[in-house]
């Protein structure tokens, strides 16, 4: 894989906190001279934007939207426990030492009480997240299911924009919903403990579907049961359905706490990258996730729409004290509402 065309700021002190607020003109200029505070903060940014003003001409994603063929995409998902963020920084660490500019944007699950982010991720990858070419951002998943936040995808256009050429994702590790990270990534790389099983039968048919790569952590924990773990699995990716792009899946194991598998454990994915690149699959499928991100965009749009028009959210408030009070139902109150919200659309 090529490395990236694009040079580490060296002059960072410049912006080097995001108290200093940028216009999006100014934004976009530190970005694309790869300004990783600047890149900071267009990513609190567009997390805090409405659809409106992301699609703006003089917007930050209007003026760096374009697609970077260049990059990789690849989700790292897998169950909590299983290292996902071990497996990141061991890797990681190897492809910046090797000229490779490396975004990691994390997914932390909510708190269900304060509805805040856990964002631990970037204290458990402190070595990384120092290195000049890495950048680490943490997102909440909030309410999106897939184990993503609900910028992923744009946070993956503004990193490719400030001239990261590989961007790792790292999932939730929550459940089936996992599989939306796939619509937006070029490779899913699944991550599995030795002798998983019991743990994954709800959610395991689903992701291994998808799954471009499997590997097992903690190899060198216990030998034995990792061989029998991956020629389990080996078995397992011959009875489902043949990907579109008809590249085998990978089954590897991977020690991280050496830190002396990392190199191999690269040349595996690169290979794996290569061979996906020289297919036109690759390219159908980005147009694909361009589509995908079209629509899950008007979605989003028709939501705010709706659920922003000072009318309609009063009523949708009065209607939630009415069920709460026991003085209507969800049927009725829905009733109730679509008339509002048909008006707007009129």
């Amino acid at each position: 894989m090529a490395k990236s065309k694009h040079h580490w700021n060296p002059h960072p002190e410049k912006y080097k906190t995001n108290r200093i607020l940028l216009t999006d003109r100014e934004l976009v200029k530190e970005i694309q001279s790869a300004n990783r505070a600047a890149l900071a903060q267009a990513i609190t940014r567009v997390e805090t934007q409405s659809i409106r003003e992301m699609s703006e001409q003089n917007g930050l994603l209007y003026q760096l939207q374009h697609q970077n063929k260049d990059s990789v995409r690849i989700a790292i998902t897998g169950s909590p426990g299983v290292g996902k963020s071990t497996f990141i920084e061991d890797i990681g660490w190897h492809i910046v030492q090797q000229g490779h500019r490396l975004a990691v944007l994390p997914i932390d699950p909510s708190s269900r009480r304060t509805k805040g982010s856990i964002l631990g991720d970037k204290t458990r990858m402190q070595r990384l997240a120092n290195h000049p070419n890495a950048f680490i951002r943490p997102s909440s998943a909030g309410k999106t299911l897939g184990g993503i936040s609900a910028r992923t995808r744009e946070n993956i256009v503004l990193c490719e924009a400030a001239g990261y050429d590989i961007i790792m994702v790292e999932t939730v590790g929550v459940g089936q919903s996992e599989t939306a990270i796939k619509d937006m990534v070029d490779m899913m790389i699944l991550l599995l403990e030795p002798g998983a099983g019991d743990e994954l039968q709800g959610i395991k048919r689903g992701i291994m579907e998808l799954a471009d790569m499997i590997c097992i952590t903690k190899a060198k924990s216990n030998p034995e049961l990792t061989k029998r773990t991956m020629s389990n699995y080996q078995k397992a990716i011959h009875i489902l359905q043949t990907k579109a792009h008809g590249i085998p899946v990978e089954i590897i194991a991977h020690e991280a706490i050496s830190g002396q598998q990392a190199q191999s454990t690269w040349a595996l994915i690169d290979q794996w990258i290569s061979k996906i690149k020289s297919t036109e699959y690759f390219d159908r499928q980005r147009i694909e996730q361009h589509v995908k991100w079209y629509e899950q965009l008007i979605e989003n749009y028709l939501i705010q729409k709706a659920l922003y028009n000072e009318e309609t959210n009063k009523q949708i408030t009065a209607a939630k004290e009415q069920i709460k009070n026991n003085n209507s139902t969800a049927i009725k109150a829905l009733h109730q509402i679509i008339h509002q919200i048909d008006q707007l659309f009129k």
